[in-house]
């Protein structure tokens, strides 16, 4: 396997919840044992007002998904739902095809509305709403797994 990396995750800003940081920086270490992975931090606005801040963070976001030889998926509850292990085999299928994904978790206001339109594929992370940060970490939680059931391993279960 390539050191290059295959998947990225991007988000707007650190973490802030030192918890949660610690949580996503330990599966974001574990599954690139597996499958070479990175957190790509989007700008995040300083507006001082809500409509001004989501605007500019939309065009950030917006900007991220034509980056260059990557598939750009979205994280929104309205997604297509998987399991780990049908979310494994969509890694492994947009993998062996050469693309590489990059997922966009929302900030906190969620993915805006004319994107999730765009026809820009929606993964789903559950039906339940959670913070963007708590997202992250699920995310590279199922990185990890995925990368056990798809290269070996004795995490998933």
């Amino acid at each position: 396997m390539s050191s290059a990396v295959m998947i990225e995750i991007a988000s707007f800003g650190k973490i802030k919840n030192k918890a949660l940081k610690t949580a996503f920086e330990y599966y974001l270490q574990l599954a690139n044992r597996k499958i070479p992975t990175a957190h790509v931090i989007l700008k995040e606005s300083r507006a001082l007002q809500e409509n001004e801040q989501v605007k500019k963070e939309s065009l950030e976001l917006e900007a991220s998904l034509g980056a260059a030889g990557r598939i750009p998926l979205l994280l929104d509850t309205r997604g297509e739902l998987m399991d780990s292990l049908e979310f494994s085999r969509f890694i492994n299928r947009l993998l062996i095809s050469g693309r590489h994904p990059r997922f966009h978790v929302g900030n906190f206001y969620g993915i805006p509305e004319p994107l999730k339109k765009s026809g820009i594929k929606l993964i789903s992370l559950g039906p339940l709403t959670m913070s963007h940060e708590l997202a992250l970490v699920v995310l590279a939680e199922q990185i990890y797994r995925a990368g056990t059931l798809l290269f070996g391993g004795q995490y998933h279960r």
